[in-house]
């Protein structure tokens, strides 16, 4: 019995031996399977962020880069400026009395008009009594002109008479052939005939200056020198009491405006020069001058964006500098610093991030997600993704960019 017995304990433990052999190796053969199944998964999808160029495409796609490295560069800053028109140089011109319209000359929009040029009159309606009162009061200022107009012509030819005896009386007298006393009575004929002529002018101004007066028409004149921008009155309309009829503006000189973090704004105390392109207009760059009292400051910072508005002044003599313009504006600082830059043509703009490239050895290239802080046309300061000496693409960025 007992032999028995210990049979069956040597069998149960074989069985064991064998069961946990079978399944020990099926498992390192599923283990292995499944790391040969993702061994050969991860070559055919390599990490996202990983580009492989081999050597001969780097040739012919002419790659080239260049290390991460600490340079000294201007504390300045770049910020989005627009086109603004100066608040003194625009003028709406409006009637302050109802009546008709009538315009000195055929003006558009884009005509210049000078400053005090009339542009147009508006005529009062009268009613019955006042025309009638207006017509009698024109047929007698007609009769006063005349007669006023016929004593301006009557003095004036007294002067010039006694002016002709005068001269003729002086000949006579340094002659000796006349006395003192007839040299004197002719000066004092040209002194009186001056006194009427001159009465005689000023009667004819106070007749003009009554009949402007008396006038019911409104002259409407241009308060400045500018440009028609907007015209909204038509040669002989009906126009209402304080109905606009046109805007004019000066564009001989307009604004920059600039929002400018409040912190940037002692690199605009000690800004050395400051640059401004419209790529609208052209690819000139144009420089502002940098003296006292160059810009206007804002009373006020956003308490939001904590952003504060400065205008600089620039001359449009061409009139092509319009209000909205976009602006790109350099801000250029006195103070220099050390940073880690790289050439500001090794970044490119993917879903609104800045990339570069980064060459990792041999066929390995990196796209990688940076941000920058000062930027110039040759070189940019890299806040995070980059390490000093680590050689990123600056030219051939584009075919590499197509081959991920």
């Amino acid at each position: 019995m007992k032999k028995l017995a210990l049979l069956l304990s040597i069998l149960t433990t074989l069985v064991l031996s064998f069961s946990y052999i079978f399944i020990s190796t099926t498992n390192t053969k599923a283990t292995t399977e499944t790391k040969l199944e993702n061994k050969i998964e991860n070559k055919e999808n390599p990490p996202v962020n990983l580009i492989t160029l081999d050597k001969e495409s780097q040739l012919l796609f002419k790659l080239r880069t260049t290390p991460a490295t600490n340079k000294i560069i201007n504390n300045g800053f770049q910020v989005p400026a627009t086109i603004k028109l100066r608040p003194q140089s625009q003028a709406t011109i409006s009637s302050s009395v109802t009546g008709l319209l009538k315009m000195k000359r055929i003006i558009t929009v884009g005509d210049l008009v000078k400053k005090d040029e009339v542009i147009a009159t508006v005529q009062q309606p009268l009613n019955v009594a006042d025309q009638i009162t207006l017509d009698a009061y024109q047929i007698e200022q007609r009769s006063r002109r005349i007669k006023v107009e016929d004593d301006v012509d009557h003095t004036r030819k007294l002067l010039v008479i006694a002016n002709v005896e005068l001269t003729r009386v002086k000949k006579l007298y340094e002659a000796g052939a006349t006395s003192l006393k007839r040299l004197q009575e002719a000066e004092q004929k040209v002194e009186f005939a001056s006194i009427e002529a001159a009465h005689a002018i000023r009667n004819l101004i106070d007749l003009g200056q009554k009949d402007k007066n008396f006038d019911s028409n409104l002259t409407i004149k241009s308060p400045l020198t500018g440009i028609v921008a907007s015209l909204n009155a038509t040669n002989g309309e009906q126009v209402e009491s304080g109905k606009t009829l046109l805007t004019i503006v000066d564009l001989s000189n307009v604004w920059v405006e600039a929002q400018i973090f409040e912190n940037d704004l002692p690199k605009l105390y000690n800004a050395t020069n400051i640059n401004y392109q419209i790529p609208a207009i052209d690819s000139k760059i144009n420089t502002l001058p940098v003296r006292k009292n160059f810009f206007n400051l804002a009373t006020n910072v956003n308490p939001t964006t904590r952003m504060v508005a400065v205008y600089f002044e620039i001359p449009n003599p061409e009139n092509k500098l319009i209000d909205g313009l976009i602006v790109k504006l350099d801000i250029n600082s006195s103070e220099k610093i050390e940073r880690l830059t790289v050439p500001t043509q090794a970044i490119i703009i993917e879903n609104e991030q800045k990339i570069v490239f980064v060459y990792k050895g041999g066929e390995q290239f990196e796209k990688r997600v940076i941000t920058t802080g000062i930027e110039t046309e040759e070189n940019t300061e890299i806040l995070t993704g980059l390490s000093l000496g680590e050689r990123v693409v600056v030219e051939g960025i584009y075919q590499l960019r197509a081959k991920k």
